[in-house]
């Protein structure tokens, strides 16, 4: 009998091991919907790995505990390539198939707009970290959230730094995208309430590798500087073929370019821009040791995005402990309108249309350096 009694000892003590792990096993996914190939790819994939750095700190902590459970988090990663009906089929993937209820995303704002009617639609929490144009939140979608600064944010101390440069007249350069073209014109506007002429706006698609034309326009008309609307990647080549139709106009980028890898991809062109950034420079104590944590894992400096993603990630964290629930997808949602988040880019709530209110840092390369400062 007591051996028959260890046999049954031993078995049990088996099977608890074995099932213990199951129990503690239940995951929370997030959908992420960015550019990993194409022209956007630097700017989505460093997004994409804020995102994964704050999942690696939650789940190092044992996870989420959402009603009195712990739940480990879980990525879904989908490449959109910043092409519209590439997110929809992205966003249809992870509301039918993985059965999310948070997306973080899309990267540009016409991506963004054309995945919104899905998450109304079934209920899902979207959120993006750097869609800017003002019509995302114009339209009433309760489900999106913007996890960035608008371009209505942006503008008000760029309009700021232009004058302060003493620039009369500017000819501007945009995507031909719903942030290019909303972000022109509000620039547009305000600067010349200021008593900035602009000259011309020019935009071109994305995919663009030529701006020779372009800029032997803008040299004709002879502005006083450019304006650069731009994303990074496509910056980094205007920026060069710039400093040789036009090396006598200064350049001036307006936020959608990260300064940083500018400068590592175009150092010579990118010298002497005056620039702004999303985020703060990458020797800030509050984001020091990310940076470092960055440069050891990917052998190379971290864009603004990557605090973007980290931080959206975060505040759909405290969104899921305060609703103490993982199904129902309105309580999160609630949950996520009452966010009160100290990140990485600054502090972060929503007003009663999912807005924030974090700005933008404005500066300049100089010496081979990004310096930067809040306006």
């Amino acid at each position: 009998m007591k051996k028959a009694g260890w046999m049954v000892m031993t078995v049990a003590w088996a099977l608890l091991v074995l099932w213990a792990p199951a129990v503690q096993a239940e995951t929370f996914k997030i959908g992420v919907i960015m550019p990993q190939t194409g022209q956007l790819s630097l700017d989505g994939t460093h997004e994409t790995h804020g995102v994964k750095f704050g999942v690696e700190d939650v789940n190092a902590k044992g996870g989420v505990k959402v009603g009195g459970e712990k739940y480990t988090l879980e990525t879904i990663v989908y490449d959109d390539q910043g092409i519209p009906k590439e997110s929809i089929a992205a966003m249809e993937k992870l509301v039918s198939r993985d059965k999310v209820k948070m997306v973080v995303g899309a990267y540009t704002s016409s991506s963004t707009f054309a995945i919104m009617p899905i998450a109304e639609k079934e209920k899902v929490i979207l959120c993006s970290g750097n869609s800017a144009a003002e019509k995302l939140t114009e339209v009433g979608n309760k489900w999106f959230f913007r996890g960035g600064p608008t371009s209505a944010n942006a503008v008000g101390s760029m309009t700021k730094y232009v004058k302060k440069l003493g620039f009369k007249s500017l000819a501007h350069v945009a995507i031909n995208d719903d942030w290019g073209r909303n972000t022109a014109a509000i620039n547009k506007e305000h600067q010349e309430k200021v008593g900035v002429k602009v000259v011309t706006q020019e935009f071109y698609e994305h995919g663009t590798s030529d701006f020779y034309s372009i800029l032997t326009k803008i040299k004709g008309l002879k502005p006083e500087a450019i304006f650069l609307i731009t994303e990074t990647k496509a910056c980094s080549i205007l920026i060069r073929q710039a400093r040789e139709v036009c090396p006598e106009i200064p350049l001036l980028e307006s936020g959608g370019s990260d300064p940083y890898l500018l400068l590592k991809l175009s150092p010579q062109a990118a010298e002497g821009m005056y620039v702004a950034n999303r985020g703060p420079e990458l020797d800030n104590p509050k984001i020091a040791p990310l940076v470092t944590r960055y440069r050891d894992k990917y052998k190379g400096d971290p864009m603004s995005y990557v605090w973007s993603g980290y931080d959206v990630l975060m505040m759909f964290v405290q969104a899921l402990e305060r609703a103490g629930t993982v199904t129902d997808t309105e309580k999160i949602r609630e949950a996520m309108t009452k966010t009160n988040y100290q990140g990485l880019m600054g502090h972060y709530f929503f007003n009663e249309k999912n807005n924030n209110s974090l700005d933008i840092w404005i500066g300049e390369i100089k010496g081979g350096k990004v310096h930067l400062w809040t306006p």
